[in-house]
């Protein structure tokens, strides 16, 4: 996925009530769809399969409670800016991780997203979008 679109949800990842729940539902993408998971320790797996790049959390203490889109950005300052101009709020500011940098906001609907760029303006082979390095750092809301 080398060829990211700007502001486009880049990565989707979907939160499971545990680390057996995990393994069950990889088990049944698997079967289901063909999907062939990549796992980052017993709480969290991703795929590039899915159609967009995907990732089940089992992490209580860092999955959301929801489905989270991950936009994606060439210029986080850029994008930061038109979020707030536009009346969103800033819920974690620019900060970096291994891959890149990005920031979450909350829209006038609540809805939180995390917006990012990769260190290398969209090499998808060093996103961190979808390791455990974005699980950790994401937002208590």
């Amino acid at each position: 996925m080398a060829n990211q679109k700007q502001s486009c949800i880049d990565f989707i990842e979907f939160p499971v009530e545990s680390a057996a729940a995990l393994v069950q539902s990889k088990a049944f993408f698997s079967e289901v769809f063909g999907w062939s998971y990549k796992d980052w320790g017993e709480d969290y797996a991703d795929t590039d399969s899915s159609g967009l790049g995907s990732g089940l959390n089992a992490d209580p203490a860092h999955r959301s409670t929801m489905p989270l889109a991950v936009l994606f950005t060439s210029d986080i300052e850029a994008a930061r800016a038109k979020v707030t101009a536009a009346g969103g709020e800033i819920i974690r500011d620019i900060f970096s991780f291994p891959g890149g940098r990005r920031f979450h906001f909350a829209e006038p609907g609540a809805m939180n997203w995390p917006y990012g760029q990769t260190n290398d303006s969209g090499n998808r082979s060093n996103i961190s979008f979808r390791r455990t390095a974005f699980v950790r750092s994401l937002p208590a809301r």
